[in-house]
């Protein structure tokens, strides 16, 4: 909605160029920082961007095809980079044995495991469709009604779907980062 408003909340502090989005207003950071978070594992190259450094993968034999989506890392055996992602793992100790996504409690789990056994119990009042778990029926219904009640608490955009809200705040961690590395690095307190 702010692109079509113009309205540019999001200000970089060295040198005020704003932005609709704080996806941009980081990406936009690190041109003053000079920051390089990200090294190819082939010829230690970095990279300001994660997507720059998969694009740079390309260049070097296919010896390194799997990358990890969290933190760019190329692996030659998918089974290394297997290994390797449980390091990003949180303490999720129930796995469902369909998918492998993992849970930190087993009745979540109990849960979860209806989506592959198509057990939908949980029908829409208005539009009929089915839901293997009650809060999915109740985040759908939203959809209808057209509330959203699911507030940021940094900005104060609201969202329908939970996820949604949790997607948007990893926008706001990542310009916390990025804010903080440079004000490490020109030595703002």
């Amino acid at each position: 909605m702010l692109i079509h408003t113009g309205e540019r909340p999001h200000e970089c502090p060295t040198c005020q160029k704003r932005f609709t989005e704080v996806g941009a207003l980081v990406r936009h950071t690190v041109t003053h920082t000079g920051e390089r978070a990200y090294r190819c594992q082939t010829c230690s190259k970095t990279f300001r961007q994660l997507g720059a450094l998969r694009n740079h993968y390309r260049v070097h034999p296919q010896d390194q095809t799997h990358i990890c989506q969290d933190c760019g890392k190329a692996f030659s055996e998918p089974s290394a980079l297997e290994k390797h992602s449980t390091t990003h793992l949180d303490l999720r100790p129930f796995a469902c044995d369909m998918c492998e996504k993992r849970f930190a409690q087993s009745s979540t789990l109990k849960e979860h495991t209806r989506i592959h056994v198509r057990q939908r119990t949980h029908v829409c009042q208005v539009c009929s469709k089915h839901f293997s778990q009650k809060e999915s029926l109740q985040e759908h219904v939203l959809i209808h009604s057209g509330a959203r009640p699911h507030e940021c608490q940094n900005c104060g955009k609201r969202f329908m779907e939970l996820g949604h809200l949790k997607m948007h705040a990893h926008v706001h961690e990542k310009l916390n980062t990025a804010l903080s590395s440079y004000s490490q690095c020109v030595g703002v307190n």
